[in-house]
């Protein structure tokens, strides 16, 4: 199924740079021809050239997402907090009270899995949406949380959050990294109270 992927996007590169020479050929034959003008013939190939560049950063928003995760093109932000000497119910409050205070529209509550978003699905708004997932387990001595973040790009791709205000394509991700790190922050004082 990977590989099918992959030769379709091969395919669709190779058509886009062979199709250029037929596009300039043709305008060419018919400014020689007489049926353009030199005028028509420029701004048709700068259309052409300008419509290839918005098309490849539209394809680096939305390629498939390469399977092999390394911390330089990992798809989402994951951490794992150990709070000891904590309940279920209580980190879950915890939780809960991010998510109110940050404005998070909950898609899915269950005992041990919250999953919520920030903007519209789809990037029908004005940024892409930012995904949250928070899921918790207990463990003898106090509760496990894992918490994951991406960016959602028209449903098609994902994409970490970042420290950084603008990334690859221009997709800000620097709102996602700071609602995420107050829950890591607001977990770290909840790990702190129970030390102390």
């Amino acid at each position: 199924m990977q590989t099918e992927k992959k030769s379709k996007w091969k395919r669709f590169w190779i058509t886009l740079i062979i199709l250029p020479f037929v596009v300039s050929t043709i305008i060419f034959l018919l400014n020689l021809l007489g049926n353009n003008d030199f005028t028509v013939t420029l701004t048709s190939l700068i259309g052409y050239i300008m419509g290839l560049f918005f098309l490849f950063f539209f394809y680096k928003m939305i390629r498939p997402i390469n399977k092999t995760i390394t911390p330089k093109n990992q798809y989402r932000t994951i951490q794992d907090i150990f709070i000891s000497k904590r309940n279920l119910q209580e980190v879950k409050a915890e939780v809960m009270d991010w998510i109110h205070k940050e404005k998070i529209i909950i898609e899915i509550e269950q005992d041990s899995l919250i999953r919520g978003r920030l903007g519209i699905p789809s990037g029908l708004g004005l940024t892409a949406p930012k995904y949250f997932e928070v899921s918790l387990k207990s463990d003898q001595n106090g509760v496990i949380v894992h918490t994951e973040g991406w960016i959602s790009i028209y449903g098609l791709s994902e994409m970490s959050f970042s420290k950084t205000a603008l990334t690859t394509g221009g997709i800000p991700r620097k709102k996602g990294w700071k609602v995420i790190e107050h829950l890591w922050k607001n977990l770290r004082e909840l790990k702190t109270d129970t030390e102390t």
